[in-house]
């Protein structure tokens, strides 16, 4: 009998393996690492923390140059250990996806060819969006803006103007490598849109998980509704694997991306809040970019992670619904099992320290708030005569 698969995450696998996220072989091979060292110490990376550190020691770094370079530092980091994540655990995320495609046991959920097709279309939404907002952040900063050039003669600095992010180097560079640096700077579009990508597939596994617990509450209310009391046993006995499989594909979705999904909240609530602060301070398109394309990246995962809740809270409902206290006593044990099973909402867990959800968003926003009222205060102080 053939396997029931479904070609499901297709723009997300394609893309992550082209770029070699997902390596080709178990073992990383020299490419692998050498990619990874590159990534890691791109030109913004290094520009960015030279910048603010020559600015720090200098004393010559202003509100608004220090909230840029933050952000790209953090951003890179995040991105960079996020690749890293992926890479060396690709081997467990490979069998997961494996497992989320295949049907063989209890048979496709319906809307499933849907839903694979709404999966890759929101990932190549997502990935233009945030290469998109990256360009348009490119081209504002290279064209249009001309506070570096102000900026050098004010304080007599020697930053690279014409690039996407602060840069600076201790030394004069020729016009050649200048440009070398702004075409690298350029294409760090591709990473931003491999980052989207990233999202895209944790968030599509998510769905697929979801998707499962949908067909098992339809399961659950043709057994419990069938006149035929054989087919009713089989069948709940069936809906208790189902509920098994479920709750064991939800354990591994955790331990494959509950680090990674925990690495981007504890970036993303300093990043909301110096962002928001300095838009405060002095409104600007490259850091409302920034603030824009971290909200909707977090409010994405807070959706899913908040939608498993909701439909794995719903499983026990679904029985409380029926008439399952008119069966027979044996029918009625099976049922009891799965009341059980349910009492815990699957959760899609960021590691040990929270879950992705609305309450999840409500608290990195509130610690936001929290961090833009303490800033606010000390540079109030500091401006007090």
């Amino acid at each position: 009998m053939k396997n029931k698969e479904m070609n499901i995450l297709r723009v997300s696998f394609r893309v992550l393996s082209f770029f070699r996220i997902f390596p080709k072989s178990e073992k990383l091979s020299l490419y692998d690492c050498l990619q990874q060292v590159f990534i890691f110490f791109n030109a913004l990376m290094i520009g960015s923390v030279l910048h603010f550190y020559h600015n720090l020691r200098m004393d010559t770094i202003s509100i608004d140059e220090g909230v840029e370079d933050f952000i790209l530092i953090l951003a890179n980091v995040g991105f960079s250990l996020g690749i890293s994540y992926f890479k060396y655990n690709h081997k467990n995320i490979r069998l997961l996806m494996d497992d989320l495609k295949t049907f063989d046991e209890f048979g496709f959920p319906p809307g499933t060819r849907s839903l694979s097709r709404k999966i890759n279309h929101l990932t190549i939404g997502f990935t233009i969006l945030g290469m998109v907002l990256y360009l348009q952040h490119f081209f504002y900063k290279v064209f249009y803006e001309e506070s570096c050039a102000e900026l050098n003669i004010k304080y007599d600095k020697n930053d690279i103007c014409g690039l996407s992010s602060r840069f600076w180097l201790p030394f004069e560079i020729s016009f050649s490598i200048k440009l070398f640096v702004q075409i690298l700077d350029f294409f760090y579009v591709l990473w931003v849109g491999i980052t989207c990508v990233l999202i895209g597939f944790v968030v599509g596994c998510a769905e697929l998980i979801i998707i499962r617990v949908l067909h098992l509450k339809m399961m659950l209310k043709d057994a419990l509704s069938s006149v035929n009391r054989a087919n009713s046993k089989n069948l709940l006995i069936t809906c208790i694997k189902y509920h098994s499989h479920i709750i064991s594909l939800t354990h591994r979705y955790n331990e494959c991306f509950g680090k990674f999904v925990m690495l981007f909240l504890m970036q993303t609530g300093p990043t909301i809040a110096v962002a928001s602060f300095s838009i405060i301070i002095e409104p600007k398109i490259s850091v409302m970019l920034h603030l824009s394309g971290w909200v909707v990246t977090l409010f994405t995962f807070c959706v899913s992670g908040q939608r498993l809740i909701d439909e794995s809270s719903l499983i026990s409902q679904t029985i409380y619904d029926t008439e399952w206290y008119e069966l027979d006593i044996s029918l009625r044990k099976h049922v009891i099992l799965t009341l059980l099973q349910s009492q815990r909402p699957l959760r899609a867990k960021m590691w040990m320290i929270s879950e992705a959800s609305y309450m999840t968003f409500a608290k990195v926003i509130k610690m936001s708030y929290s961090i833009i009222t303490l800033l606010n205060g000390t540079l109030t102080r500091k401006n007090d005569p």
